[in-house]
């Protein structure tokens, strides 16, 4: 690829960066608007402790919770609002972090970063699957079984989102990326 072609390919992820950047704020805008009137002192967090029950005596006592204060469609919408959300934040990931593998000069952070921006897919099938089983969950019964599946689910999806997080960060913040992409980095 010729070095115009890679600065008009660059140009056009950065674009798609922007795009993306305002639509994964947006929907998490809206999602934690939607969401509110889920949390409670049985789910203080609201879905996020529905997402990460532990067990099924705690997922049951979430939708004994929701349905005695009348939120349970609530909670059954804020689940379906994730299924975009999670085509949107794993593009976001993906982009950003290519956009940044594109100016890093170490190797091993180079295969860090690909493993990281592969594993966006990852996370969005874990997503997929722990909502899947949380509208499960909503109608009941709720075994053991899928009360840990979700945690255990969406215990991965945010395990591979911080270390996404932490992996940007670090390779920016170190000065593993050049500063002309537009992503800070230190000067060597």
């Amino acid at each position: 690829m010729s070095p115009a072609e890679r600065r008009a390919n660059r140009s056009w992820q950065r674009r798609l960066f922007v795009w993306l950047s305002v639509l994964t704020l947006g929907w998490m805008l809206l999602l934690g608007q939607q969401g509110k009137p889920l949390k409670n002192p049985v789910a203080c967090s609201g879905i996020l402790a529905f997402e990460m029950p532990g067990d099924a005596q705690q997922a049951s006592a979430i939708v004994a919770a929701w349905r005695q204060e009348g939120v349970i469609e609530t909670a059954r919408w804020q689940i379906l609002l994730d299924f975009p959300f999670l085509v949107l934040y794993p593009a976001w990931f993906a982009t950003g972090l290519g956009l940044l593998l594109g100016r890093v000069r170490s190797g091993g952070w180079r295969r860090s970063g690909r493993i990281l921006q592969g594993s966006t897919l990852l996370m969005a099938g874990l997503d997929a699957g722990e909502n899947y089983l949380m509208l499960g969950m909503l109608d009941g019964p709720i075994s053991e079984a899928m009360a840990r599946t979700v945690t255990l689910l969406a215990g991965t999806k945010f395990l591979l989102v911080a270390l996404a997080l932490a992996w940007w960060l670090l390779a920016s913040v170190l000065g593993q990326a050049d500063r002309e992409d537009g992503f800070p980095s230190n000067p060597q």
